[in-house]
């Protein structure tokens, strides 16, 4: 990402937090649309209400570059899990026991171990 020059407040959150070492960079998105809440998540304090918004009215729709995945016949469906708000919760280390059934949200995954 940094050999690109693209600068994207997601992707350099989930990318920094792999060594552990958050910099704050610019909070500016390539695609604010679709992501602004899930940076809210981040900054705000109501962060359970804020992910169930992302999930059931930010998430899924027609901008969604896997909408409607399960229709291709280049098998390229799998599945409408948000990763993002998965990762996001796991990085932050928040309680998502209320997400355990919300539509999108990748609870096993996130509570996968080894």
């Amino acid at each position: 990402m940094k050999k690109s020059n693209i600068n994207d407040w997601l992707y350099n959150f989930l990318l920094d937090s792999l060594d552990g070492e958050q910099i704050e960079v610019s909070k500016e998105m390539l695609f604010p649309n679709s992501f602004t809440t899930l940076q809210r998540v981040v900054y705000e304090e109501n962060k359970i209400e804020l992910l169930k918004k992302y999930l059931n009215n930010d998430w899924y729709n027609e901008d969604c570059g896997c909408y409607e995945a399960h229709k291709s016949k280049q098998n390229i469906y799998y599945g409408y899990w948000s990763f993002e708000a998965g990762a996001i919760a796991k990085i932050l280390k928040i309680n998502d026991t209320q997400l355990r059934d919300t539509q999108y949200y990748p609870y096993d995954m996130v509570h996968y171990k080894e």
